[in-house]
């Protein structure tokens, strides 16, 4: 039986912005890769803090970092008045598919709610299935860059 997620605040360890940086880069390599728009490190330090969005949070399994996920403010075409966004999910490939990434994305509805927010919304091309598992609803549609992506939201 594996063991349950412990979370953290990305700003209460700086020791991991370069790991949090290369699982960026490593998962997403058209937009942070080289020649990517995407600015890793960038988006890292703006989500190292603990009393607004930008938020970062990090999962520990065994006290090993092994999942990351942040609260954004950036928004898509059509919804520029709904936020905050939940972005850049990320589970260690070896352990994915074991309800790491729903225990991740209930951790951040925690924090979202402790900042006042009462709704979240997402934008992805590939995580629906999960989303609609966590009570999500699909509220629309819209494209970033070329990519059309199905639009989330909960009600926290």
């Amino acid at each position: 039986m594996r063991s349950k997620l412990r979370f953290a605040l990305l700003a209460e360890h700086p020791e991991l912005h370069a790991q949090v940086s290369q699982w960026l880069r490593e998962e997403w390599p058209a937009w942070y890769g080289c020649g990517g728009p995407g600015d890793a490190q960038g988006n890292v330090r703006r989500y190292a803090q603990a009393t607004e969005v930008p938020l970062g949070l990090l999962g520990f399994m065994d006290d090993q970092a092994c999942a990351f996920g942040a609260l954004k403010r950036d928004t898509v075409p059509g919804f520029e008045d709904r936020g905050p966004w939940l972005g850049a999910g990320y589970v260690l490939p070896p352990l994915r598919g074991q309800g790491l990434g729903l225990e991740l994305l209930r951790a951040l509805e925690v924090q979202a709610r402790r900042l006042g927010h009462e709704a979240l919304f997402c934008a992805t091309a590939t995580a629906q299935a999960l989303l609609e598992r966590a009570g999500y609803l699909n509220v629309g549609h819209s494209s970033l860059g070329a990519q059309a992506v199905a639009i989330f939201q909960k009600k926290l």
